[in-house]
C-alpha cells in the first residue's frame, strides 16, 4: 500500500520512478522487501531521455529506510544498504503500529514531492 503511494506521489510530481518487491520469509510474518527508486530530476528536464533506473539497492545507497520489524531494520544495516548520515530509519518496533498508522491516513494526498 505505502509502495503505492509513493510511487504515485513520485508520478504526480513528474519524476521518474520504479518499484520493485522481493518475497521473504521474516521471522513472523513473511515480510516482503519493497524498494522504491525516484530519479531527482524531473522527467520534463531530461529532454526525452529515460533514466535506468536498479532493481535493488547499492551499498549505502538508501536514503530511507522503513521497517516493521527491528530485525529488518538491522538487516538493512548489517547488509550496509543504510547509513546514519544518509537519511532518516524508521522502525515499528512493535510490528504492527506501522500498519495501523497507515491505515489511518489518506493514502496518496499524505505523501507530497516537491522538488527542493
Amino acid at each position: 500500500m505505502l509502495t503505492g503511494w509513493l510511487v504515485s506521489a513520485a508520478e504526480g510530481a513528474g519524476y521518474p520512478v520504479q518499484s520493485t518487491s522481493i518475497p521473504g520469509v521474516a521471522q513472523r510474518t513473511g515480510g516482503t522487501t519493497y524498494y522504491i527508486e525516484i530519479f531527482p530530476v524531473k522527467s520534463a528536464e531530461l529532454g526525452g531521455r529515460r533514466p535506468v533506473l536498479a532493481l535493488n539497492p547499492g551499498v549505502g545507497d538508501i536514503d530511507i529506510a522503513v521497517a516493521s520489524e527491528l530485525l529488518e531494520a538491522g538487516r538493512t544495516v548489517a547488509n550496509g544498504l543504510r547509513h546514519a548520515g544518509r537519511g532518516p530509519a524508521l522502525v515499528d518496533p512493535d510490528g504492527d503500529s506501522l500498519a495501523k498508522c497507515l491505515a489511518e491516513i489518506d493514502g496518496p494526498a499524505a505523501f507530497r514531492l516537491t522538488a527542493k
